[in-house]
């Protein structure tokens, strides 16, 4: 063996499989675990036999190189021979297993665990018997280990053995046997006969089996015996639940109560049990008008769930009046509040709901609020809480967070809190001795500590050095030693550990509570006592009575147990195997009654590795993620969908959850992100169905990054390859008809988009809501590529409002920034500007950098310009220029870039001029779409003409890119500028006039204005006549809006010169007029007086706007 590599490796077979050598670890592989194992477990191997087990759908050839490679690879990774190869396989010495097969570890994980062999036959069905032949060692061992403690006297321990035995291998009668006679000799006859009555009902009635005589016997005994007395569980003091004082905490209380004063909240941050709920509690108690909410293990999976928890609470207490439409955005996240808006969702009015809702509350007596257990908390809430306390209009309300630091998405949001000016972040620490002899102080009435055998002082010092200054874990020692019968400290339990000391009060209950707190575990909510009765089997008394014994051990608080620590030890008691039944039991329950939210039936699925239920709840809580606008939070679910849907051997299910889930990675991030992947599952895909799918994502890609060619060839790819009537086809149909509408045969598009419409039209209703509004909006794109304005107007509108309808915040900031840019190529820029700010509203609340969210915020760039809000459009544009430059094509970083320069020429803004004009300047017009070169061309003449530089290079390339894209002179948002450029006057007359019909008949009357507007000073050199007509119609109708290319003091300077040329003087002042008033009313990006100073003076269209008609005209200079 090469000395180079270390002596000795193991390999972790049970859990998830994994290697450890004295300098490193790391995870293994399923196939490499699958490999290692059968060598490990059987010994020496044929290679040839290995290698058929691991590839069987593979020749032996091309088996025995994948088998080689994968030796090759692992080796190298992990600087271990692992074996020693010839004809067989055998393991190389130094490598063992952390698998003792003769002594198990009954707790161990599953064989191989995590991981799922049903491809693999014959592989899988040797692990099957492997799995089962080591849960029968364990469970031996277990019966072993049962057997030592029943002949010891401890019974509790025993029958927690027993329990293991019968959660792993419940067919084992013999241990069902064991713990019926265990819970007879301890004096609970009640749980012997329910021990019998469980394996009755959870064994015999399911596997069709009947008891043996032997434990019919048992029970014969049990049901005629005369029970041994039994003493009433001892009650612990209501004082260690909630000692009488604080202590340890004055610091922490008087930095509280100085934010308290200063009018700032507090964050409240230290490890599990060090006391932050009972210091929170305590504080807002004393302060009228307080609430305290918690979030809940589970909330992280919800969108909201912790805020929709905290309203809930509020309404229940406060019932504040509210607003019917405030009640409507709430009840998004809550029935509570009523029937939800049927409007599209909106992050700032929901906001802006919870805020309202804040307020009358706050009228009604609310002073101060305080979340528990923030590390739980989801991210959306998260977000909406640092945007409540970061709101000058709560400052009426006082805030208390309280959060593990470094736990979950409260870690990130935890960072800001505590740089943040209105949020008091106040660490606390474990208690001095000091502290804990304090304690023991004020406990000395309630625990009759003067009649302790220890001295007081020797009892708090012991117990320091025991817990540690854990508030939590001091106060479960004590209990744990009163319940012990105040034995001398020397026989404290050995564990520091909270979790060993409330494990050990749990053992002194009964089996009946013992049971109802492992059910109390897996529902943090509260277990409803109708679902309890349900899932447990017994009546409501008997239930009672279990829990009135958790509650005087001080295991339960209200209907929830009384910490998260008590939570975590009755879920780490519980065999693999039982929880796996409990959740099992549980999710049947719940799946009827309909108010259980998805991702907490998923869990319980999860639980339950009942993998299709799994996966069609979590494929639901993402749905429900995608139209509350959590974009990362629906990725996350879908790739959990795949992972259950693998896990339960359903590839189909699985591809189609990885489509859905790279179809939302495209949408946040962009094309770019997803192509590498797409191309990776491409090369697995398994038929004609799954290439078709991935074909058609690999289209929309392509035309997300403007590369047309490529997306033409993949979508006749999809398309060929797609089965008829099938989704797959449809959705190759309407990616295909996309890509011939950007590729110039805009009118084959239309054609086979109505098509595509009409089909998803006669589906029956509500049959596929989603293909129907694919189709709608791809068509509206088409009818708009081919200059069809009014029709693709409408076909967006019915669009977005199939979104609302459906209610998905995600398709509709999709669908309104499609609005956004067809509205205002059509010249209706009110309607553009509104549908583009909320799209861009909507991005920014999913956290979207993605091609379609930057170009949209290129179009709300222009617009807000056009509207004279240059802080909006310098806002919209910055979120372009300072991405990272891969989130988007080449295309749309060259819109903003010359978005960007235009609006610093407009603003004559030199110093940002500069450093614009150079970066378009380097910009490779080769690499981008003919469109996008002509929009950075005009640009760069605009610049040239500004700077008084040359022109005719500019010029020159500009006409010959008209030569060789012609289709570029018939788009109307071009040539309307274009046209100034032309050689021929006359020539660039006759295509204005002739576009400007074209719009007008199209129904973009915006634009046939605009385009109108630019032929008037042509005209007036050669049709004076007719271009004194024009001027009178446009001073009409130029209110009703332009294209937003349009400089708006420039139009009208333009129509004043027009009519002041007619002789119509009073006209062409009413012109002016309006164009100063929308030159005062613009809004800067800064305040600074020099910015305003250089837009009206050094501007050259606005410095004769202010002047009056007395200088000459600058046409051109503003656009």
């Amino acid at each position: 063996m090469n000395q180079a590599f270390p002596q000795q490796i193991q390999i972790t077979l049970t859990g998830r499989p994994c290697w450890r050598t004295a300098e490193a670890d790391g995870p293994l592989a399923r196939i490499d675990a699958a490999w290692l194992c059968l060598l490990l477990l059987d010994g020496e191997q044929p290679r040839d036999r290995v290698a058929a087990w691991l590839w069987p759908d593979a020749t032996l050839a091309n088996a025995r190189l994948a088998l080689r490679q994968r030796l090759f690879q692992l080796r190298r990774r992990v600087g271990h021979a692992l074996v020693e190869t010839a004809a067989t396989l055998r393991l190389a010495p130094g490598v063992s297993s952390n698998l003792d097969p003769q002594q198990p570890d009954p707790d161990g994980g599953e064989l191989l665990g995590g991981h799922d062999f049903g491809d693999l036959g014959a592989f899988d069905t040797w692990l099957t018997g492997q799995r089962d032949e080591l849960e029968r060692r364990r469970a031996d061992a277990l019966s072993g280990q049962a057997a030592r403690l029943e002949a010891q006297g401890a019974l509790a321990e025993a029958i927690a053995c027993c329990e293991r035995i019968v959660a792993r291998r419940p067919a084992f009668e013999h241990a069902w046997r064991r713990l019926m006679r265990l819970h007879y000799l301890r004096g609970d006859r009640a749980a012997a006969i329910d021990s019998f009555e469980r394996f009755e009902r959870c064994v015999c009635r399911e596997l069709g089996l009947r008891p043996s005589p032997e434990t019919l016997a048992l029970l014969d005994t049990l049901e005629h015996a005369v029970a041994p007395p039994q003493d009433a569980p001892a009650v612990l003091p209501a004082a260690l639940l909630r000692p009488p004082q604080r202590v340890g905490r004055e610091s922490a209380w008087a930095r509280m109560q100085q934010a308290w004063d200063a009018g700032r909240g507090v964050l409240l941050q230290g490890e599990g049990g060090i006391g932050k709920s009972r210091l929170m509690e305590d504080f807002i108690v004393i302060h009228d008008g307080g609430l305290v909410h918690r979030a809940r293990p589970g909330d992280a999976g919800m969108p909201y769930a912790t805020v929709s928890g905290l309203l809930g609470r509020l309404n229940e207490r406060f019932a504040p009046a509210l607003p019917v439409p405030v009640r409507s955005e709430l009840a998004r996240l809550s029935a509570d509040f009523g029937t939800a808006s049927t409007a599209p969702a909106n992050t700032l009015l929901l906001w802006r709901a919870v805020e309202a809702m804040l307020g009358a509350c706050v009228a009604q007596g609310l002073r101060a609020l305080g979340v528990d257990d923030l590390h739980q908390a989801d991210s959306a809430s998260l977000e909406l809480l640092q945007w409540l306390l970061a709101d000058d209009r709560a400052h009426a309300l006082r805030w208390c967070l309280a959060t593990r630091p470094g736990e979950g998405a409260a870690a990130e949001i935890q960072r800001w809190l505590g740089d943040s000016q209105r949020i008091e972040p106040v660490v606390l620490d474990r208690l001095t001795l000091n502290d804990v002899r304090a304690l023991v102080d004020s406990l000395q009435y309630p625990l009759q500590l003067h009649n302790a055998a220890p001295e007081d002082q020797a009892l708090a010092d012991s117990l320091y050095r025991h817990a540690g200054g854990h508030a939590f874990c001091t106060l479960e020692t004590l209990k744990d030693w009163l319940l012990g019968g105040r034995p001398a400290q020397a026989s404290w339990p050995a564990s520091r550990a909270a979790q060993a000391l409330i494990a050990r009060r749990l053992a002194r209950t009964s089996e009946t509570a013992r049971a109802l707190a492992q059910w109390m575990a897996l529902v943090p909510a509260g277990l409803q006592p109708d679902i309890a009765a349900r899932v447990t089997g017994l009546s409501l008394p008997t239930l009672a009575k279990a829990f009135a014994e958790l509650q005087a051990a001080q295991l339960v608080e209200g209907r929830q147990l009384a910490h998260d620590l008590v939570r975590e030890t009755v879920l780490a008691e519980l065999p693999g195997a039982a929880l796996q039944l409990l959740h099992l039991t549980l999710a049947r329950a719940l799946a009827g009654d309909g108010h259980t939210p998805p991702m907490r039936m998923a869990e319980h699925w999860l639980g339950a590795q009942a993998w299709p239920e799994a996966a069609l709840a979590l494929r639901e809580a993402a749905q429900q993620a995608r139209q509350a606008g959590r974009l990362e939070e629906t990725e996350a679910l879908l790739q959990r969908v795949a992972d259950a849907a693998a896990q339960g051997g359903d590839d189909a299910a699985r591809f189609d959850a990885l489509c859905h889930a790279l179809s939302a990675r495209m949408f946040r991030q962009g094309a770019a992100a997803v192509l590498s992947q797409l191309d990776a599952l491409l090369s697995q895909a398994s038929g004609p169905a799954q290439r078709t799918r991935l074909n058609a994502l690999r289209c929309e890609a392509l035309l997300n990054l403007g590369q047309v060619d490529d997306a033409l060839v993949v979508g006749a790819a999809a398309l060929d390859e797609a089965m008829p009537g099938t989704r797959a086809q449809f959705e190759a149909e309407v990616l295909h008809g996309r890509a011939l509408a950007l590729s110039g045969r805009a009118a084959d598009a239309v054609v086979a988009l109505q098509a595509a419409c009409d089909s998803a039209d006669r589906l029956p209703d509500q049959a596929d809501p989603q293909r129907a509004l694919q189709a709608r909006a791809a068509l509206a794109y088409a009818l708009y590529i081919d200059n069809r304005h009014a029709q693709a107007l409408q076909a967006q509108a019915q669009a977005v409002a199939m979104a609302t309808r459906m209610a998905d915040v995600t398709e509709q900031a999709h669908l309104n920034a499609n609005l956004g840019v067809i509205a205002a190529h059509a010249g209706e820029t009110l309607l553009a500007l509104g549908a583009a700010e909320h799209a861009h509203r909507a991005f920014a609340t999913m956290g979207l950098r993605s091609t379609h969210s930057h170009t949209n915020a290129v179009n709300l760039a222009r617009l807000a310009a056009y509207r004279g809000r240059f802080d909006l459009s310098l806002q919209a544009l910055q979120t372009v220029l300072n991405d990272d430059p891969a989130h988007n094509g080449p295309s749309v970083r060259a819109l903003a870039l010359a978005a960007h320069t235009s609006l610093r020429l407009t603003l004559v803004d030199e110093g940002p001029l500069a450093a614009a004009k150079q970066a378009l300047q380097v910009l490779p017009l080769d690499d981008l779409l003919p469109q996008v070169q002509a929009m950075v061309l005009l640009v760069r003449l605009r610049l040239a003409v500004h700077q008084q530089g040359p022109t005719a290079a500019l010029q020159g390339r500009l006409l010959k890119l008209g030569e060789t894209a012609a289709a570029l002179r018939d788009v109307p948002l071009l040539y309307r500028e274009w046209a100034t450029w032309e050689r021929d006057p006359r020539q660039a007359l006759q295509q204005l006039l002739l576009l400007e019909q074209r719009c007008r008949v199209s129904g973009a009357h915006g634009a046939a204005r605009s385009l109108l507007l630019a032929a008037l000073p042509l005209a007036r050199q050669t049709v004076p006549a007719r271009a004194q007509r024009w001027a009178r119609r446009l001073r009409r109708d130029l209110t009703k809006g332009l294209l937003a290319s349009v400089y708006v003091p420039e139009a009208w300077l333009t129509l004043a010169d027009a009519l002041q040329a007619a002789g119509d003087e009073a006209a062409a002042g009413d012109c002016l007029q309006v164009a100063r008033r929308w030159i005062a009313d613009a809004v800067m990006p800064d305040v600074l007086p020099a910015t305003r100073a250089a837009f009206e003076q050094a501007h050259p269209i606005n410095r004769v706007v202010l002047a009056g008609l007395s200088q000459p005209l600058p046409l051109g200079s503003g656009s």
